[in-house]
């Protein structure tokens, strides 16, 4: 969710346990400001029944009970949700990638809300004083309390807390002494380039629309139309919460004997805790999980990258 709370406020929360969300969650393209549809409504048997029928996945026997790509009952058809589950998957435990800004507003990475003017101030702090006294490059230099303190400062008027800004002043130290003792260092000047020096990856719904891209679909946000019928829900779609605080895809779909929706499985990045602004985990750490099972759609809409 966008940052919006007071630094009081956020100051005492204490990230326990898993908690995530996307700091792009507000934003609301012209392109995708559709309503939201619910998707746990109920399906009459007449619904499941013809889509069961004319689905090309569907065995000669319906409602095959079993993960889809088990039964291949309602399993990914199209070549972008078979692409989508085939990324998603081969994601599974790396890096979710750099984050870069999008200039269509899908979604907002770490820089939003004027934290990557706050993330260059503290940069170029450290370089001011790197470049005037430090003299052997590769060394670990002693970084005094007062340049610390004046790095720390940059980032008032952010939602970070005192934990989260110590961490940037630390990544920002240990980047830029890696950068110095390699080749010479460039402040950055954009978005983009901050969220590169720092090394920051991907959020969880820039991750999702990536992978749906890569797939050879479309980029979908939290406000893309969702798919209506459940009987029409297939691995290789996003499933995303509702409130626009977590995104993530579709890989295996576990159906009931009726047709219903028993679990599903899915990817995801930016599922953890450590960080907060927005919560989940450290930026510079941020990696992909593939499995977790969701049991209740209420609260989350299905969408689709065609």
């Amino acid at each position: 969710m966008r940052k919006v709370f007071s630094t009081s406020i956020l100051a005492i929360l204490i990230v326990s346990g898993i908690a995530t969300s996307c700091k792009e969650s507000n934003l609301q393209p012209q392109s995708e400001n559709q309503p939201v549809v619910n998707v746990s409504q109920p399906q009459n048997d007449l619904e499941v029944s013809a889509a069961a029928t004319t689905n090309p996945n569907a065995r000669a026997a319906a409602n095959t009970e079993g993960w889809a790509s088990v039964t291949a009952f309602r399993a990914a058809s199209t070549s972008v949700q078979m692409n989508v589950v085939r990324l998603a998957n081969a994601a599974n435990g790396r890096m979710s990638g750099t984050s870069v800004t999008d200039t269509q507003g899908r979604w907002l990475t770490d820089c939003a809300d004027g934290d990557g003017a706050r993330m260059r101030s503290a940069i170029a702090k450290y370089d001011k004083w790197y470049r005037a006294n430090v003299k052997t490059r590769c060394s670990t230099p002693v970084v005094p309390a007062s340049v610390r303190t004046d790095m720390y400062n940059s980032f008032s008027g952010s939602a970070y807390d005192v934990t989260r800004r110590n961490a940037l002043v630390n990544q920002t130290i240990a980047r830029y002494n890696s950068f110095a003792c390699n080749s010479s260092v460039a402040v950055p000047s954009t978005d983009n380039a901050t969220l590169s020096f720092l090394n920051i990856q991907r959020q969880c719904l820039e991750w999702a629309e990536t992978i749906g891209r890569s797939a050879g679909g479309s980029a979908r946000g939290y406000y893309a139309t969702g798919v209506s019928s459940v009987a029409n829900y297939r691995p290789g779609m996003a499933l995303y919460k509702t409130d626009r605080s977590h995104a993530t895809l579709i890989t295996d779909i576990y159906w009931n004997a009726d047709g219903t929706i028993r679990k599903v499985k899915v990817a995801e990045a930016n599922y953890g805790s450590g960080w907060i602004n927005p919560n989940g985990m450290i930026p510079w750490q941020r990696t992909v999980a593939v499995g977790r099972e969701i049991t209740s759609l209420s609260g989350y809409k299905v969408v689709s990258f065609e």
